[in-house]
């Protein structure tokens, strides 16, 4: 599981780039989708693990949204999606090579 705290790494380095930045091709989450295939995960259960992780995230900038920036939150939640799902097709791609 070394992967998955580079996929939070990559979703900051994400936040901290301009947002316009196109988004990297993670090898951490091609890893990630190889070890859930390994683990016997289904594609859907991926999609679903990524949506539990979104709304984890948006959850918890809910919960400190009076510590943030708001005229930056909406741009960064749009980062943060476009990031997960990137991460995802990246990891739907590690996990389809397995297949």
């Amino acid at each position: 599981m070394s992967h998955l705290p580079k996929l939070f790494d990559d979703l900051l380095y994400r936040l901290r780039r301009d947002g316009d930045a196109y988004p990297l091709i993670s090898n951490s989450a091609a890893a990630h989708g190889n070890m859930r295939f390994v683990q016997g995960y289904s594609p859907s259960m991926l999609v679903e693990e990524s949506r539990i992780f979104q709304v984890s995230v948006f959850n918890t900038l809910h919960l400190h949204q009076s510590e943030l920036d708001q005229s930056q939150v909406l741009l960064d939640v749009i980062v943060i999606a476009d990031e997960a799902d990137t991460q995802l097709t990246e990891s739907m791609r590690g996990f389809m090579a397995k297949v």
